[in-house]
């Protein structure tokens, strides 16, 4: 770094007014009475639990693969919900088992990484969201909808699929969004999988038939 420039390891010089280093903040909020250390300690990574709905905190939640903003989205649909009076928070004894279980969990999960603060896996954490609003995605048969079941199960999975069904959907938006996406794993990969699914129940269902006329 020179005064007023920067120059880059293949030599080519830039004049640059200023520098800033991105290497994190401090968990901060001195205007609450509350101390907040960590924000696994609240519900859903959103709720101070003796607090109630009054406050919320929406894009604490860093996933280990996709993107904030898509679960902030997913929590303003809830917070949504709550303010409205359509929904309301879980009991007080509920949350605080609730918040013990989801950190003994993501700990568990990223003991590795116990410095990254708020680190979730993105796929469980949107399932658990999406329950609590009421737009989790039915997965189809392969008889009622076979082209949709493959879009769910064996693609990425996209915020589209959470507005299939539930309060505010775009059913038709969603469902052509997810219909033209190319799929990631092959069709004999997908057939394999169903295929083994589908043996899979089969021998269940015989087994529990076994047992019940062994019962008998």
């Amino acid at each position: 770094m020179k005064k007023n420039a920067v120059v880059f390891q293949d030599g080519t010089r830039e004049e640059i007014d200023a520098v800033v280093f991105c290497t994190g903040y401090q968990l901060s909020f001195p205007f609450l009475d509350v101390s907040i250390s960590n924000m696994r300690d609240l519900y859903k990574q959103m709720f101070i639990p003796e607090m109630g709905d009054s406050l919320s905190f929406i894009g604490f939640v860093r996933p280990q693969q996709g993107g904030i903003p898509v679960i902030a989205e997913m929590q303003c649909r809830y917070l949504s919900q709550l303010a409205s009076g359509e929904k309301s928070l879980p009991p007080l004894s509920e949350m605080v088992d609730i918040i013990k279980y989801d950190t003994e969990h993501w700990q568990t999960e990223y003991k590795i990484t116990p410095h990254v603060a708020s680190l979730v896996n993105y796929c469980h954490y949107m399932d658990s969201m999406a329950k609590l609003v009421g737009c989790m995605p039915e997965i189809p048969s392969l008889f009622k909808d076979p082209l949709l079941r493959v879009k769910l199960l064996h693609n990425p999975q996209f915020a589209a699929q959470y507005r299939l069904d539930g309060p505010n959907k775009m059913t038709h938006t969603a469902r052509s969004f997810l219909l033209g996406f190319p799929n990631i794993s092959s069709w004999p990969r997908i057939i394999h999988f169903e295929l083994a699914l589908i043996t899979q129940k089969l021998l269940s269902r015989l087994r529990l038939d076994g047992l019940r006329e062994l019962s008998k």
